[in-house]
């Protein structure tokens, strides 16, 4: 084996006896090495750290392990009750609290180290790990920090920003589509978290660099590299490189800038038309094309089912929410002053006291189902008793059987327009970027929130829902 140990504390162990009845007394605190790194675990005050060998040099260090279960409780003890060439364990001593959890490294080869930090008496909502800044630049997490104070790609100074849901970025810094929970540094080391909860980072600020995930356990990997390419490889093997796209996608591929725009010069009232008559029109003209760019489609939008409301209720007062501002502008001149319009994110954006809620295809876009539980209590909090949240959108089936033949029907549907290969690349596409609930799952969140929810309309894998707010909020919900 690649890796051997030793105990930091306590020069004498007591050897037992395979026959003795009494449990063996296991080192408190311990050093486990491999060819090129040393792990130090210190039992009190609890922190670890990992030193590179051949210099010396201590990569990183932990200040703070802390777990939220109600309540904050922080690391401060550890007793190590397992040790092998490879592997280390220990049950930590939280403040504040009887519970206990548990820490786990392991050399998953001589320069990667695997953590797991786990709790022993409940699920935890958040666990956070927190480094002592030594000052590395920090690059990685995001496409593009724009947080960062030490230049265009390094995250020091990042102030406990999050991996989903970042919008609205600064003008001109470009905007952070693409995130992942990794970091390299220039201290030789890397960090990967094996996790896809919503997450917090803060880098390098008041001498500590911290990330927190909203989940009862995680697992992360400390990496280390003389080079920027081998932190780079050494994670790729861990989390999956990157895939090489199909042969289409190096076809051109045709962009349009906003859908929203140019509608009444196209001949069509909304962006979802426009988005088709552009598809049609590489269609008749036989013009190659790997596929089409469909930018902002979506949301309030122009005012399409704004329009519709005050229809069908002259007297209602509209708000209109959506993310694109000049989406917004052409909802209002739709509408001729008979709607309020908010810029943002409908998670983000105050809603205000209403009669009724309506969403159309959007929450599909909620990426979790807390967040999305979230939004359902905040409907409840804004809406008066009686009022309704009423929600069109995709509704999985819980049988597998059933999402089968849902899915069947949609690809049907969409070969009514293009071809079988398009459309499924359609559906691959939304499988990716949007999030669909059982239905049964979406009841049950209304329900929680204080709803009473009914179907009035199902058809296929498509529903619309009208949930009715009660008097009051059941009891233990938030």
């Amino acid at each position: 084996m690649f890796a051997c140990q030793r105990f930091l504390r306590g020069a004498l162990l007591a050897v037992a006896s395979v026959f003795a009845a009494a449990p063996i007394a296991i080192a408190s605190a311990a050093v486990l090495e491999s060819a090129n790194l040393r792990l130090e675990v210190t039992a009190a005050p609890y922190s670890y750290s990992v030193t590179e060998i051949s210099t010396g040099t201590v990569l990183l260090s932990t200040t703070q392990t802390q777990f939220t279960l109600g309540t904050a409780g922080t690391v401060t003890q550890a007793s190590i009750v397992g040790q092998t060439a490879t592997s280390l364990d220990a049950t930590a001593i939280l403040s504040g609290t009887t519970d206990t959890a548990h820490i786990r490294w392991t050399f998953v080869n001589p320069d990667v180290i695997q953590v797991q930090l786990s709790y022993d008496n409940g699920a935890p909502t958040n666990i956070k790990e927190q480094f002592l800044d030594q000052g590395e630049r920090n690059y990685g997490i995001w496409e593009y920090s724009y947080w960062g104070t030490g230049g265009s790609l390094d995250n020091r100074g990042a102030n406990n920003r999050t991996t989903l849901g970042a919008s609205g970025p600064p003008q001109g810094s470009g905007d952070p589509s693409a995130r992942a929970p990794f970091y390299w540094t220039s201290r030789k080391y890397g960090i990967y978290i094996d996790s896809m909860a919503f997450s917090r980072y803060t880098i390098g600020l008041s001498g500590q660099t911290s990330f927190n995930f909203d989940a009862p356990q995680i697992t992360y990997y400390v990496i280390h590299g003389t080079t920027p390419a081998q932190i780079l490889a050494q994670y790729a093997t861990l989390a999956g490189g990157s895939l090489m796209p199909p042969d289409w996608a190096f076809d051109p591929v045709f962009w349009r800038d906003d859908h929203h725009q140019d509608l009444a010069a196209n001949g069509v009232a909304n962006a979802q038309a426009l988005v088709l008559k552009d598809a049609d029109q590489l269609q008749a003209f036989q013009m190659p094309s790997g596929g089409m760019f469909i930018d902002r489609p979506v949301g309030t939008g122009t005012g399409a089912l704004a329009s519709r409301v005050l229809a069908a209720v002259p007297a209602a007062r509209v708000t209109a929410i959506d993310s694109d501002a000049a989406m917004l502008g052409v909802a209002r001149r739709r509408l001729r002053g008979r709607v309020r319009t908010l810029t943002g994110s409908f998670l983000t954006v105050p809603l205000p006291a209403s009669d009724a809620i309506t969403a159309s295809f959007a929450l599909h876009h909620v990426p979790t189902r807390r967040r999305k539980a979230a939004f359902y209590a905040q409907c409840f909090d804004v809406l008066r008793p009686g009022g309704v949240l009423v929600n069109a959108d995709c509704a999985l089936s819980s049988s597998s059987v059933l999402q089968a033949r849902d899915r069947a029907a949609w690809l049907a549907h969409l070969q009514g327009t293009y071809s079988r290969r398009r459309a499924q690349g359609f559906l691959r596409a939304w499988a990716r970027e949007d999030v669909y609930f059982p239905l049964d799952v979406e009841l049950t969140m209304m329900r929680a929130a204080g709803f009473a929810p009914d179907i009035v309309w199902r058809q296929d894998c498509f529903a619309v829902v009208v949930a009715t707010r009660s008097s009051r909020r059941p009891a233990g919900s938030t």
